[in-house]
């Protein structure tokens, strides 16, 4: 009987919960147990009665996944292209990761003569990261699950391995992030107030 098992019945546990790992603090003489549920367990709502996963994964951390994957992609590429005395990436960090929403005319139309050159593999991981950031606007489960599969074959035939990275996380936690259709929540005042503490920050 392995460690795990002999604790849970210490313990009385029952499935679904389990112990997930024990930690022996010999010097303290104490044995620390961490109790928890399976990732994909479902919990009971407590307003619909209904099961559902215990995790609404908000959508500005697969924003932050996805623009880490395509500065991933840049930054090696970048560095490819300068050792050639090409310059093409140079200064171009933030206009990947910008919301398209907020350049102004003149800005969408000098960044999107490099979106648009297929040669760059920038370009081809920015797509895909701004293909998914329109599963938020479905209103309905059903479109989105069809939006997302299709993307994710899209993603995993980009040849772009800090992209198909995303893409295998996104898969993995896709029902956590999918019940935010039905609990439509996110965390955006938090992060609005955490961008202005930062502000300040940098000011002081």
């Amino acid at each position: 009987m392995d460690d795990k098992t002999l604790y849970a019945r210490l313990l009385g546990l029952t499935p679904p919960w389990g112990i997930e790992r024990v930690e022996l603090k010999l010097a303290e003489g104490e044995v620390h147990l961490f109790v928890a549920l399976p990732t994909k367990e479902l919990w009971v709502c407590p307003e619909c009665l209904e099961r559902a996963p215990k995790i609404v994964f908000d959508k500005f951390h697969v924003a932050k996944h996805l623009n880490d994957a395509v500065d991933k992609v840049r930054r090696s590429e970048h560095r490819v292209l300068r050792t050639n005395g090409k310059e093409w990436l140079k200064g171009t960090k933030h206009d990947w990761l910008r919301n398209p929403a907020r350049f102004s005319l003149a800005e969408w139309r000098h960044f999107l003569r490099l979106a648009r050159r297929s040669d760059l593999k920038t370009a081809r991981a920015w797509s895909p990261k701004e293909e998914f950031m329109r599963f938020w606007d479905y209103r309905y489960r059903g479109a989105a699950d069809r939006h997302f599969r299709s993307w994710y074959n899209w993603a995993m035939r980009s040849r772009l391995e800090p992209i198909k990275h995303v893409a295998r996380i996104i898969n993995r936690y896709y029902e956590n992030i999918a019940t935010y259709f039905r609990h439509p929540i996110t965390n955006a005042a938090a992060e609005g107030i955490n961008a202005t503490i930062q502000r300040v920050k940098a000011m002081a």
